[in-house]
Formats: C-alpha cells, structure tokens, sequence
C-alpha cells in the first residue's frame, strides 16, 4: 500500500488521463508501482518462464493505457487490473493450449484441454475464422468480449446496446459457435 504522502493508484490513474507530460508521468508511476505485484501473480500462474510473464505484464498494461478512460471512480484500481490481468493470463494458457475457462472454446464447447503446438494453432486459426463468418455484429460482441475481454457493460456503452441485448448477442453467436468449433475440436 503505498506511503499517505504518495498519491493513491486512484489518482494516479485519474492523473494518467491528462494529455501532457504529467499523464504519461502518471501513468509510468502507476505501472512502476502495480510491475512487481502484477510480474509475481502471472509468474506463478504461468509457471517457470519469467519472459512469458513479463509479456503477459505488458499485455495487460497496454490493454490498462488504452481503456483507462473507462475507469468507473467506484471501483478499485488494483481489482480492475488484476481482472485486465486475469484475462491476459488466459489469453496465453490457451495459446499454450491449456483452455482456459471462459475461452470462446471452453465457452462454445464446455471443454477444456491440452492440443499440442501445431495442433493447437491450426484449431486457433479455425475458431478464428468461425468467429470471423458470423454475422459481423455478433463477430464483434465475441471479439469485443472473449479477445478484448471487455464487460457487457462496456461493450453495451461501446455498441449502443443494453446489457441484456449484449448478452442475447453473446448467447446467439455462442450457439451459432457450438457446432463450429466442436468441428475444431474433432479435427484437432
């Protein structure tokens, strides 16, 4: 936690936000701060290689820079980033190939496993393209949700959709999904 006379992640973030030198000074002494806690849980989720964690790190602090004006002042900072985090994590299981819960695969066919590396790209490169030959509004609900691993909140402010309608979009592209990538599943 930091010291009372540094100013709290809150108002780093909220300092982030201006578009001069002292935001991106902000922004750096945010991310200089959350680096070692957020480095120390994507080590030990991902395992022995620490390259593959840092990457994840930057991942999930690129994804922060971009939606960081998203914030909602009601919530915590460290929750927010560890969820951003979260996410990234399961990103890279399932290219791995450890599926992790709440994947479009483990989403669409409610399995999870171990695919080996070739097998494993060519049944990404298939989800991909299943995901890409759904009608392009529930392309985009998928991809906003399971790739940019955005809330049906955010994705409801970004489309101009309710949060039920969101979730109605999500279920529809899901079960249009199913039979696809169970084909993934059964070539892989």
């Amino acid at each position: 936690m930091p010291a009372s006379s540094e100013p709290t992640d809150e108002i780093l973030l909220q300092a982030s936000l201006a578009a001069d030198e002292s935001g991106r000074g902000a922004f750096r002494a945010l991310c200089d701060r959350l680096w070692p806690i957020l480095f120390a849980v994507a080590a030990r989720r991902l395992g022995e290689d620490p390259d593959e964690a840092g990457d994840t790190v930057q991942n999930a602090l690129l994804v922060l820079a971009r939606i960081r004006a998203r914030f909602e002042r009601n919530r915590r900072v460290r929750s927010w980033v560890f969820g951003i985090l979260d996410f990234e994590i399961r990103k890279t299981l399932a290219r791995r190939g450890n599926i992790a819960p709440g994947s479009p695969i483990e989403a669409a066919t409610g399995k999870a496993g171990r695919a080996t590396s070739l097998r494993r790209r060519e049944r990404d490169e298939r989800v991909v393209k299943a995901v890409d030959a759904l009608p392009e509004v529930l392309a985009r609900v998928i991809r906003l949700r399971y790739f940019d691993g955005r809330t049906h909140e955010e994705i409801g402010v970004e489309m101009n959709l309710p949060r039920t309608t969101v979730q109605e979009r999500i279920a529809e592209a899901l079960a249009l999904l199913r039979p696809k990538i169970g084909e993934v599943e059964a070539a892989a």
